[in-house]
């Protein structure tokens, strides 16, 4: 069969072309792992005592590697190293107390009822990464079952999150918990310091007077 010169050329210069398009367009950076901060998921209104990550990897699961970090002395300084930890919940199992917007980024998440222990830690899974975050001392009739989270600090693709794979929290038991010390607001420092110059000014008056 002949092949008539125009038609094996035009094919040519359009693979060619085909080819040349597929060089030309952009790559699509692969996700990075993220830093986490405290501030990155919400209950109520009140942020993470601490948090640790990226780590890239699963956290739950046959390959996870989350549970035996915290079970291994992560957070010990806050909670103290007799603290033993399991999974409660993950978010993506079917009926699941544990609720959050996977695939989303920003979105919110949310317990169905409140927990028997205020310490516990919610996970992040975003792509190939994780982000674990200490919550201490939580009185759930303040700050009600629902809050919020980003996952910028599990990982990021152009300083955005990505959206989220799913959420675990895991629970302590045993142990001696270890609450963080209340640090004074500064509204509340200020307070302080106009009540203790009124009272040295008190004083030299009392004593200038005698």
């Amino acid at each position: 069969m002949k092949l008539n010169f125009s038609t094996v050329l035009g094919s040519a210069l359009v693979t060619t072309g085909f080819v040349s398009m597929i060089a030309a367009s952009p790559a699509v950076a692969a996700p990075t792992a993220g830093t986490c901060s405290i501030t990155d998921v919400l209950l109520g209104n009140v942020s993470a005592t601490a948090c640790e990550g990226a780590f890239e990897g699963n956290d739950t699961g046959a390959q996870g590697t989350l549970l035996p970090s915290l079970n291994g002395g992560m957070f010990s300084s806050f909670v103290g190293p007799d603290v033993t930890w399991s999974l409660g919940a993950k978010s993506d199992d079917a009926g699941s107390w544990l609720l959050a917007d996977e695939d989303q980024n920003p979105g919110t998440w949310s317990l169905e009822n409140a927990l028997s222990s205020g310490t516990f830690v919610l996970s992040l899974k975003a792509n190939d990464y994780y982000s674990a975050y200490l919550f201490q001392g939580i009185d759930f009739a303040t700050t009600g079952l629902q809050g919020i989270f980003d996952t910028i600090g599990v990982a990021v693709n152009k300083e955005r999150g990505q959206d989220l794979s799913h959420a675990s929290i895991f629970l302590a038991s045993g142990g001696t918990v270890t609450e963080p010390t209340p640090v004074p607001e500064p509204a509340t420092l200020l307070g302080l310091a106009v009540v203790g110059g009124g009272l040295s000014l008190s004083r030299r008056r009392k004593s200038t007077s005698c």
